[in-house]
Protein backbone atom coordinates (compact mmCIF):
# COMPACT_ATOMS: atom_id res chain seq x y z
CA UNK A 1 0.00 0.00 0.00
CA UNK A 2 0.80 3.72 -0.91
CA UNK A 3 0.02 7.12 0.87
CA UNK A 4 0.72 10.67 0.49
CA UNK A 5 2.62 12.65 2.91
CA UNK A 6 3.77 16.65 3.10
CA UNK A 7 7.29 17.38 3.50
CA UNK A 8 8.36 20.31 3.01
CA UNK A 9 5.29 21.90 0.83
CA UNK A 10 5.32 18.94 -1.29
CA UNK A 11 3.71 15.83 -1.43
CA UNK A 12 6.08 12.56 -1.59
CA UNK A 13 4.06 9.34 -2.05
CA UNK A 14 5.72 6.78 -0.13
CA UNK A 15 5.49 2.84 -0.09
CA UNK A 16 4.25 1.61 3.24
CA UNK A 17 6.55 -1.20 3.47
CA UNK A 18 9.61 0.79 3.13
CA UNK A 19 8.80 3.49 5.06
CA UNK A 20 11.93 5.55 3.38
CA UNK A 21 11.16 4.44 0.21
CA UNK A 22 9.82 8.07 -2.13
CA UNK A 23 8.36 6.27 -4.99
CA UNK A 24 7.55 10.39 -6.04
CA UNK A 25 7.66 14.07 -5.10
CA UNK A 26 5.03 16.89 -6.45
CA UNK A 27 3.93 20.36 -5.18
CA UNK A 28 0.42 19.40 -7.00
CA UNK A 29 -1.30 16.20 -7.59
CA UNK A 30 -3.86 15.27 -10.25
CA UNK A 31 -6.23 12.50 -10.30
CA UNK A 32 -7.59 11.03 -13.54
CA UNK A 33 -10.46 8.87 -13.91
CA UNK A 34 -13.60 8.33 -16.42
CA UNK A 35 -16.71 9.53 -16.16
CA UNK A 36 -19.83 9.36 -17.77
CA UNK A 37 -23.43 9.18 -16.46
CA UNK A 38 -23.57 5.73 -15.38
CA UNK A 39 -19.87 5.41 -14.12
CA UNK A 40 -16.97 7.05 -12.48
CA UNK A 41 -13.26 5.24 -12.05
CA UNK A 42 -10.39 6.51 -11.02
CA UNK A 43 -6.98 5.64 -13.07
CA UNK A 44 -4.15 7.27 -11.58
CA UNK A 45 -2.59 9.75 -9.43
CA UNK A 46 0.52 11.80 -8.96
CA UNK A 47 2.29 14.53 -10.51
CA UNK A 48 0.21 16.39 -12.65
CA UNK A 49 3.10 16.38 -15.98
CA UNK A 50 2.87 12.08 -15.50
CA UNK A 51 -1.06 12.03 -15.41
CA UNK A 52 -1.33 14.53 -17.66
CA UNK A 53 1.05 12.22 -19.91
CA UNK A 54 -1.12 9.35 -19.47
CA UNK A 55 -4.29 10.82 -20.38
CA UNK A 56 -3.48 12.24 -23.57
CA UNK A 57 -1.47 9.09 -24.80
CA UNK A 58 -4.79 6.96 -23.45
CA UNK A 59 -7.09 8.89 -25.24
CA UNK A 60 -4.94 8.89 -28.58
CA UNK A 61 -5.34 4.88 -28.32
CA UNK A 62 -9.18 5.08 -27.82
CA UNK A 63 -9.38 7.49 -30.71
CA UNK A 64 -7.22 5.25 -32.72
CA UNK A 65 -8.79 2.39 -31.60
CA UNK A 66 -12.18 4.21 -32.87
CA UNK A 67 -13.94 4.99 -28.93
CA UNK A 68 -13.85 8.54 -29.47
CA UNK A 69 -16.69 9.05 -26.57
CA UNK A 70 -14.12 6.63 -24.50
CA UNK A 71 -11.51 9.27 -24.76
CA UNK A 72 -13.60 11.86 -24.54
CA UNK A 73 -14.53 10.43 -20.67
CA UNK A 74 -10.51 10.72 -19.55
CA UNK A 75 -10.64 13.73 -17.01
CA UNK A 76 -7.61 15.05 -15.09
CA UNK A 77 -8.24 17.52 -11.93
CA UNK A 78 -4.99 18.71 -10.06
CA UNK A 79 -4.58 20.46 -7.32
CA UNK A 80 -3.38 20.87 -3.36
CA UNK A 81 -5.59 18.26 -1.53
CA UNK A 82 -6.55 17.51 2.05
CA UNK A 83 -3.95 14.33 2.63
CA UNK A 84 -6.52 12.40 4.67
CA UNK A 85 -8.86 13.01 1.82
CA UNK A 86 -6.04 11.98 -0.90
CA UNK A 87 -4.70 8.91 1.16
CA UNK A 88 -8.81 7.71 1.68
CA UNK A 89 -9.05 8.07 -2.05
CA UNK A 90 -6.24 5.81 -3.07
CA UNK A 91 -7.37 3.39 -0.91
CA UNK A 92 -10.60 3.50 -2.11
CA UNK A 93 -10.48 4.05 -5.77
CA UNK A 94 -13.93 3.13 -6.48
CA UNK A 95 -15.06 5.85 -4.25
CA UNK A 96 -14.29 8.68 -6.68
CA UNK A 97 -17.30 10.36 -6.57
CA UNK A 98 -17.49 10.91 -3.08
CA UNK A 99 -13.89 12.69 -3.48
CA UNK A 100 -14.87 15.08 -6.03
CA UNK A 101 -18.88 15.77 -3.97
CA UNK A 102 -16.36 16.81 -1.43
CA UNK A 103 -14.26 19.14 -3.31
CA UNK A 104 -16.92 20.89 -5.12
CA UNK A 105 -15.87 19.18 -8.44
CA UNK A 106 -19.09 16.80 -9.05
CA UNK A 107 -21.36 19.59 -10.07
CA UNK A 108 -19.67 21.23 -12.43
CA UNK A 109 -18.62 17.68 -13.95
CA UNK A 110 -22.47 17.29 -14.59
CA UNK A 111 -22.67 20.38 -16.24
CA UNK A 112 -20.07 20.02 -18.73
CA UNK A 113 -20.66 16.49 -19.25
CA UNK A 114 -20.83 16.68 -22.92
CA UNK A 115 -17.49 17.92 -23.16
CA UNK A 116 -13.52 16.72 -22.17
CA UNK A 117 -12.86 18.73 -19.20
CA UNK A 118 -9.71 19.32 -17.46
CA UNK A 119 -9.60 21.15 -14.11
CA UNK A 120 -6.77 23.07 -12.74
Amino acid sequence: MFHYEIRHGSYYLVDDKFKDDILSMSDEIAISFSFNSEFTVMHKHGSPELVEKWADETRKKYIAGGLDDMAQEITVISGKFPLEDLNWLIQNSTSIVRFLKKHGIWDTLIQEQTQPLTIV
